[in-house]
């Protein structure tokens, strides 16, 4: 089992130079938040074949050997399918056919299943659902703290990846699982912000999963 270092630590305080160091004295690999790595393969253009699936990642733990990656582009188009996410036709096809035909026997085993939950409000006792899954999407409780102002490598950073290279111009929305209290479903627009008034169930838009992998093993 490969050994995880994590350097932490405030913006400029030279992170970046002890972890590269670490790595030469220790023959590994430099992993960040914001990093794009590569696992799995999907059809994502519609054109005959597939082609390697590209992650950011978002979170890093080191305790666990484990990271929270989102898919660096829209991977396919479909409609949430239900008014809650524990019944949602997108939660059964991302745990099911795409879990099963985008990764390797080898590649599902890095997948950890997460448990994932919203609340309402401020009361996190008030718990709207609680699923155990491979794959699934991101709320908006998770943009926030992985992407807004509670993120640890700050929102100025995230909002330039956001209006780069994780905005799609042209090509619409991309869903999370939030429900908004209307009834519609949270989303995030071409430019990489929240788009206040959500989308309908029926509507079809953007999926950029989200998962948990373990670092034990380059990818």
């Amino acid at each position: 089992m490969a050994t995880v270092l994590c350097v932490v630590g405030p913006t400029a305080t030279g992170k970046t130079k002890m972890g590269v160091a670490l790595a030469k004295r220790f023959n590994g690999e430099v992993v960040r938040e914001g990093d794009e790595i590569t696992i799995g393969s999907y059809d994502q253009d519609g054109i005959e074949g597939t082609e390697e699936l590209k992650w950011y990642i978002l979170s890093l733990d080191a305790d666990a050997g484990r990271a929270l990656v989102i898919s660096k582009d829209i991977i396919e188009y479909s409609s949430y399918g239900a008014a809650e996410w524990e019944n949602s036709e997108i939660r059964q096809w991302l745990n099911a056919e795409f879990f099963e035909t985008a990764f390797s026997p080898e590649e599902r085993a890095k997948i950890i299943k997460n448990l994932y939950s919203e609340h309402r409000g401020e009361n996190e006792d008030d718990i709207i659902y609680e699923v155990a899954d491979n794959v699934s999407l991101l709320s908006l409780e998770e943009y926030e703290k992985y992407m807004g102002t509670g993120s640890a490598m700050g929102s100025a950073v995230w909002s330039e990846k956001l209006e780069t290279e994780f905005s799609l111009s042209g090509r619409g929305v991309w869903l999370m699982r939030t429900v908004n209290e209307d009834g519609s479903i949270a989303s995030v627009n071409s430019s990489g912000g929240i788009s206040e008034s959500g989308v309908s169930a029926e509507e079809n838009c953007g999926v950029r999963p989200i998962m948990w992998i373990t670092l034990d093993d380059k990818s």
